[in-house]
């Protein structure tokens, strides 16, 4: 489930879909970072972490060196760049890898709400992206966005993904997109 498809990855049906999400002029620097990412996690449950001022076209910066499975987390550098870009009328995107090729964690979510970005993607080890972003407030039960909460929507959904995507929005107002 980890192993990662590169040839996928690199191929020009990947590289379009990253311009839908990026568009034509940051999407040669993202597709490469995101080759970059899935290559060094590939074979890994492990995830890395970029982050794009997308008003400038360029990288704020990265955090590739996780030690938990299945987390990327922001850190205080990282995390102050983005706060002071987004202060100053930026906007900021947030890309990450994952293993599992699952939707977005209840911490993924909180850091796209917390460090005020527009939008979040997941280069799924299956070769498919998801731009995710959070589009309302959730609804009342799902206001403090949990590991929990997350996991029982996923649990209920199963392997019914347009179920589970449709969800997101409706009780977490969470709008994802799923490109592959």
């Amino acid at each position: 489930m980890a192993d990662v498809d590169m040839g996928k990855v690199g191929g020009k049906s990947y590289r379009k879909n990253v311009e839908k999400v990026f568009g034509k002029d940051m999407a040669p620097l993202v597709h490469d970072d995101m080759r970059r990412m899935l290559g060094h996690r590939s074979g890994t449950l492990y995830e890395d972490i970029y982050a794009y001022d997308l008003d400038a076209g360029v990288r704020v910066g990265s955090e590739t060196s996780q030690r938990s499975t299945f987390s990327a987390s922001i850190g205080k550098k990282l995390a102050g760049a983005m706060r002071e870009l987004t202060g100053v009328g930026h906007r900021v995107a947030i890309v990450h890898n994952h293993p599992n090729s699952g939707a977005p964690s209840a911490a993924d979510i909180s850091n796209l709400r917390k460090n005020e970005a527009s939008f979040g993607v997941i280069a799924c080890h299956d070769g498919s992206i998801l731009r995710f972003e959070q589009v309302r407030e959730p609804i009342g039960g799902y206001t403090a966005i949990t590991k929990e909460s997350v996991g029982a929507l996923q649990d209920e959904y199963g392997a019914d993904i347009g179920g589970l995507i449709k969800a997101y929005e409706t009780r977490l107002g969470v709008r994802i997109e799923r490109l592959a």
